[in-house]
């Protein structure tokens, strides 16, 4: 899955959060533009798609036999 523009939190993130009075965990996957931020999300969509590709071909292979 690909959730370069989403926050990823965990279970210890969201304890230092809860407790976080300064609002200092803000701050997500940063980049200089929106441009960069929307061509980083995109090359990381298509390197799951491609995983997802290759477990899809081992798979069938795998039915083969």
């Amino acid at each position: 899955m690909s959730d370069y523009l989403f926050a990823n939190p965990n279970f210890e993130f969201g304890i230092a959060r809860a407790l976080d009075l300064g609002a200092t965990f803000d701050s997500y996957n940063e980049s200089a533009s929106s441009g960069e931020a929307d061509a980083i999300a995109i090359y990381n969509d298509w390197l799951m798609t491609g995983k997802d590709l290759q477990y899809a071909i081992k798979a069938a292979e795998n039915e083969k036999e």
